[in-house]
């Protein structure tokens, strides 16, 4: 477990959870909304302003389908066509990697919104960008024009209220599909709390 003091700097948000956390997805749990909202608009713009980083936020209260996800995540990769609202669509653009960044972050602010409304439409996604995201942290997923794996530190972060701890913990501990395998295997995740400004 992981705990981020909400009241330190962005720069040492990063060096914990990008320096001495396991190279996984994150998984955020926070109790108080102010806290969230600092820590998630001040990691954002710390990430695109470091340079090196692909930064896609997601706006989870605005997400209530695929197709709702589908068409933001398609306006804040860099790709030049519009996808089709079906889950294959969502996992080869999760794949896609024209402009070849160092690192690629997807930032799922609210994801609790829709696991609540729509625990379907969720778990379609989440395991889309928990495989893409796993197997391009390998170099197992992407093949390059000239025959070369494409390997990219690309991981997932996703925010939830604490009081949906038990049921996103449930989610977590499945065996995922990983179709360059052919195998179903469990993918360890980064758990991090929020320390609330007020804790302090």
């Amino acid at each position: 477990m992981i705990e981020i003091d909400v009241s330190r700097s962005p720069k040492e948000w990063h060096s914990t959870l990008f320096g001495k956390a396991d190279k996984n997805d994150f998984v955020i749990f926070y109790d108080d909304d102010d806290s969230y909202i600092w820590f998630t608009t001040q990691y954002t713009q710390f990430l695109i302003g470091i340079g090196g980083f692909e930064v896609a936020p997601i706006y989870g209260r605005m997400v209530k389908s695929l197709k709702s996800f589908l068409y933001q995540v398609n306006l804040c990769l860099p790709v030049g066509y519009r996808v089709q609202a079906i889950s294959h669509a969502l996992y080869d653009l999760l794949l896609n990697f024209e402009t070849e960044p160092e690192a690629r972050i997807i930032i799922w602010n609210d994801a609790d919104y829709l696991f609540k409304k729509n625990k379907k439409a969720f778990v379609e996604i989440f395991d889309s960008m928990i495989v893409a995201s796993y197997g391009n942290r390998l170099g197992r997923t992407t093949i390059k024009e000239d025959g070369t794996p494409y390997k990219v530190d690309q991981r997932n972060i996703f925010f939830f209220k604490s009081e949906n701890k038990a049921e996103v913990m449930d989610i977590l501990n499945t065996e995922y599909y990983q179709p360059y395998e052919e195998i179903y295997k469990k993918i360890e995740f980064n758990i991090v709390t929020l320390k609330s400004i007020s804790d302090k």
